[in-house]
């Protein structure tokens, strides 16, 4: 191994290393691509017990389903992966509340699957995005809320753009920053 790599992977050890603390059980989004199989198995290093991954599937043909990689990253690093098969109807369903929860406007097709599987590992626990960033799009009045949990000692609006609270339509979602 180089010198650069040798570099790189410390780099990237300590960086997820420090991302992932927490005293929770934690969870990993997998895709199954290299940027999401590197920073779950890397995980996996830090919490060796507790670590389960999400990942997501379309079942209208083999061309649509790449949970095999995920599947194969969750054997190989050694924790269990939960896959949530995602519908057409799921789309229908669930569409207006995507586009209400981005945080801007996006392009691209990962915004659907992506609320979809974080939909789905909410009911089991935490999950990290793969890209492992830990500021999420919350309504601001949860700052008050936030504010008084152990550990936190300040939360501050790191971004403005968002959409509406469906409970005060005077209330913007910002991205809270702990």
């Amino acid at each position: 191994m180089s010198n650069f790599e040798e570099q790189l992977r410390a780099v990237a050890e300590d960086s997820v290393r420090l991302h992932i603390r927490s005293d929770v059980p934690i969870g990993s989004y997998v895709s199954g691509g290299i940027d999401s199989s590197v920073v779950a198995s890397m995980a996996k290093k830090h919490h060796p017990d507790d670590l389960i991954g999400f990942t997501g599937r379309f079942d209208e043909g083999p061309e649509y389903d790449e949970s095999m990689y995920a599947a194969a990253v969750g054997r190989e690093a050694g924790f269990d992966l939960k896959t949530l098969t995602i519908q057409p109807s799921d789309f229908v369903d669930n569409i207006r509340k995507v586009i209400f929860h981005l945080d801007y406007p996006t392009a691209g097709p990962g915004s659907f699957p992506q609320y979809m599987i974080s939909q789905f590992a909410a009911k089991d626990r935490i999950a990290t995005r793969h890209k492992v960033s830990f500021v999420m799009q919350l309504p601001k009045r949860y700052a008050e809320e936030i504010a008084q949990m152990p550990g936190v000692t300040a939360v501050s609006y790191a971004n403005w753009f968002g959409g509406k609270d469906p409970k005060d339509e005077n209330d913007f979602f910002a991205r809270l920053a702990m």
